[in-house]
């Protein structure tokens, strides 16, 4: 209840979108938030699982960048993904 009206206003989208964007790579803002809650790198774990694939995506997203555009620009022979996947390290 707030009897005086509002005195704080919801982020923006702008703001949200900042955020999640900081918590998405390796940086001394994510690493201070891990201080803060439950977390691990143990495979057999969910939370550890998690972990290790966030990382794994951040090692491979440079060359996923790269496969998806030229794959937008139609440089990769076959109708699915595998075949654009066997194209492409050929």
């Amino acid at each position: 209840c707030f009897p005086f009206g509002r005195v704080a206003q919801q982020p923006s989208d702008q703001l949200k979108t900042q955020l999640g964007r900081a918590i998405m790579e390796n940086n001394p803002f994510r690493e201070q938030l891990k201080q803060h809650v439950f977390y691990n790198t143990d495979p057999n774990d969910v939370f550890g699982r998690m972990e290790n694939a966030f990382q794994a995506a951040l090692k491979i997203d440079p060359l996923w960048t790269k496969f998806k555009k030229a794959e937008s620009k139609g440089q990769f022979e076959g109708l699915d993904f595998e075949s654009h996947i066997q194209h492409a390290l050929e």
